[in-house]
């Protein structure tokens, strides 16, 4: 008897996940099938994001080009030169997997749901990305905090 509760319990709990499951997929389908870019909000905003951190960091690459010219250069500087590259590496890691998770125009219904479900089979390592950067920003305001001093 107690046993047919946890199996009832079990069939409940994968019914409400694939339930979430679906309802999730649907609604990025419908955003992506009404996006004149063919991309969900969120996705919009992560490549917006991705773009501009790379424009950031592309300035940051060549004044820290001049960096590495001059002799005086303290280790906090040189540390903030080093967290500027693992950024954009992260960055072009979240660019090259929104370029993934887009392929093509998504004008079909068909296309929508598939890329629906490459955005949401992908959710984790977009949270991964998220943290990544979040940890490396953490990083960045206590490097410049420090140069700043």
């Amino acid at each position: 008897m107690v046993l047919e509760a946890f199996a009832a319990l079990s069939l409940s709990a994968s019914i409400v996940q694939f339930v979430e499951f679906g309802s999730k997929l649907l609604n990025e389908s419908r955003q992506v099938s009404k996006s004149a870019t063919g991309a969900s909000k969120e996705h919009e905003n992560l490549q917006s994001l991705a773009d501009g951190l790379q424009r950031v960091l592309q300035e940051l690459a060549t004044s820290s080009a001049s960096l590495s010219e001059l002799e005086n250069v303290s280790e906090t500087e040189m540390e903030l030169d080093s967290l500027a590259k693992e950024c954009r590496s992260v960055a072009n890691e979240l660019r090259t997997l929104l370029g993934k998770i887009k392929r093509g125009n998504a004008n079909t219904r068909r296309a929508s749901i598939l890329q629906a479900i490459r955005f949401v089979w992908s959710e984790s390592n977009i949270d991964a990305i998220k943290i990544q950067l979040e940890r490396l920003q953490i990083r960045l305001t206590f490097c410049l905090t420090n140069i700043i001093k």
